[in-house]
């Protein structure tokens, strides 16, 4: 792999940091109430749902993996900078000798890894192709343990 540029290195530690300069409040926990209050909140959850998805699956993409030395594969990623970077899980990468992204709108792109670390199951890529939309990044520090969270991607091709 190649020396990662200083700005993949500030990219790559701005990924791994903990924004521990965000407050975290705590949250009551919701209230069970009468039926009609429990379709309203699954309404509402499902609105949000809708929402996170519509806005994020933009930036959401399909990664093929060629491999010489062993089988190929495929899973899914999301961009992070419009100038092509996108984050991954390292078991989707490792190893692999080509990787081709597929955008929602079908497009082919080629791509690179930058970063792979098999530890945390993480990998950078650059996409060969620029002025993509963005996924922003969450805090994970203001997730609580039993709180709901949503993955996307379609690793089967179902979409």
């Amino acid at each position: 792999m190649k020396d990662l540029s200083s700005s993949e290195r500030d990219l790559l530690t701005r990924i791994n940091a903990n924004s521990s300069d965000r407050e975290h409040g705590e949250r009551p926990a919701p209230r069970a109430g009468d039926a009609r209050d429990d379709v309203d909140l699954l309404d509402a959850y499902s609105a949000a749902v809708v929402a996170v998805v519509e806005q994020a699956s933009p930036g959401v993409s399909g990664i093929r993996v060629e491999a010489s030395r062993q089988r190929g594969g495929a899973g899914w990623g999301f961009v992070i900078t419009p100038d092509g970077y996108a984050m991954t899980n390292s078991h989707v990468v490792h190893g692999g000798d080509k990787l081709l992204v597929t955008t929602l709108d079908g497009d082919k792109i080629a791509a690179e890894v930058v970063g792979d670390d098999p530890a945390t199951d993480l990998a950078l890529i650059r996409l060969s192709a620029r002025d993509f939309p963005c996924v922003d990044l969450g805090n994970s520090d203001a997730l609580r343990v039993g709180q709901l969270v949503i993955a996307m991607g379609d690793p089967f091709g179902f979409h």
